[in-house]
């Protein structure tokens, strides 16, 4: 899974940078209101700061009122640089569509589940 890394966050080696993206991943879950029941959220608040979170919410939730002092906030926080700035990106906003995508997929089994209910019964008179 590392392979897409160069084992780097704000210029600095780490050993994996998968907690951190697994971080990313499940608090945007969290946000669209999915729990995971095998998870302990208080590891979000070792990879993830305050800051983090309302970034990401932001970005998640309301990409319109993102504004480059946002974005130079995550910056020089973290000493992102441009590579890593793209790559926690990248990862909110392919969480989003997973979970948009997931709840298209809801609204299409509650209809399914209501046309399936008013069929009648061939049985019945």
């Amino acid at each position: 899974m590392n392979t897409y890394t160069n084992m780097m966050v704000g210029g600095k080696a780490v050993q994996s940078t998968m907690p951190l993206r697994r971080s990313l991943q499940i608090y945007v879950l969290r946000l669209y209101g999915v729990i995971l029941d095998d998870f302990n959220y208080n590891r979000l608040n070792y990879y993830l700061t305050l800051m983090h979170k309302v970034f990401i919410k932001k970005l998640v939730c309301f990409p319109e009122t993102i504004l480059k002092v946002d974005i130079r906030r995550v910056v020089d926080y973290d000493e992102f640089g441009a590579e890593d700035l793209i790559h926690y990106v990248s990862i909110a906003c392919q969480m989003r569509r997973v979970m948009e995508m997931q709840y298209v997929m809801h609204v299409f089994q509650q209809y399914m589940d209501v046309q399936y209910d008013e069929e009648p019964d061939e049985a019945s008179p």
